[in-house]
């Protein structure tokens, strides 16, 4: 915080000098991201990597509230960011909410040459996201001992 002295008149300012990403949190956001792509592709993931990436209900809730908003477009670590879920959550999460939400019909996704855009579907009913054969899958994964899955 720095004040600005301008014609006589002060006023206070914030100056950013570097807000390159965190070398640690763009490891982690890669690492969630591989586990992600490989939970898709059927290739395996270990239990621990399963409950790194499931979402808690809280996820789901601040994902979809971000999401309802209005329509976004984007890469996906900026719209991870940009919803607030960065400090208190997982890149991994956030990338599972969507595909869960996705899977319930409750989002539509296109891929951009930006990246993703994200659009909320207006539901006809409540959805019961317990129901979605990625959480179902997760879960499964995450009980097993030890062993990729």
């Amino acid at each position: 915080l720095e004040i600005n002295v301008f014609r006589g008149e002060e006023t206070p300012q914030i100056s950013l000098k570097d807000i390159r990403m965190n070398c640690e949190f763009a490891r982690r956001i890669e690492e969630e991201a591989d586990i992600c792509r490989r939970f898709h592709a059927r290739e395996g993931i270990t239990p621990a990597e399963a409950e790194r990436v499931l979402p808690l209900r809280r996820d789901f809730e601040a994902v979809f509230q971000y999401l309802r908003r209005e329509e976004k477009e984007d890469t996906a670590q900026r719209l991870f960011r940009a919803s607030g879920l960065a400090a208190g959550s997982s890149f991994g999460r956030f990338l599972i909410c969507l595909a869960v939400f996705e899977d319930m019909e409750l989002l539509r996704i296109d891929r951009t040459e930006k990246g993703m855009r994200l659009a909320v579907r207006k539901a006809s009913e409540k959805k019961d996201l317990d129901r979605s054969e990625i959480l179902i899958a997760l879960r499964a994964i995450k009980t097993k001992s030890g062993k990729r899955v």
